[in-house]
């Protein structure tokens, strides 16, 4: 019944690098802004040494979690 529209390529590529262009433009002095008043992750140096970001030592036993306690039995009968 009706014909379904395909956009062509180029008009499509056309509309992302204008979209990308102006976003730039417009959001940039906001941007520079932001990430001068907040430090990203790599400029931070850390009092402690996280040991989350430290390679895993293949002489070191692996630290493992408590496991879980059991679900307590419950019947599936009802009683009544």
């Amino acid at each position: 019944m009706y014909r379904r529209a395909h956009l062509p390529l180029p008009l499509v590529a056309g509309a992302i690098g204008i979209g990308i262009m102006s976003g730039s433009f417009i959001f940039r002095p906001a941007l520079e802004d932001y990430w001068s008043q907040h430090p990203t992750a790599d400029d931070a140096s850390p009092a402690a040494p996280d040991q989350s970001s430290q390679p895993i030592s293949s002489t070191e036993a692996p630290v493992l979690a408590p496991a879980p306690a059991p679900a307590p039995a419950t019947s599936m009968t009802r009683h009544s």
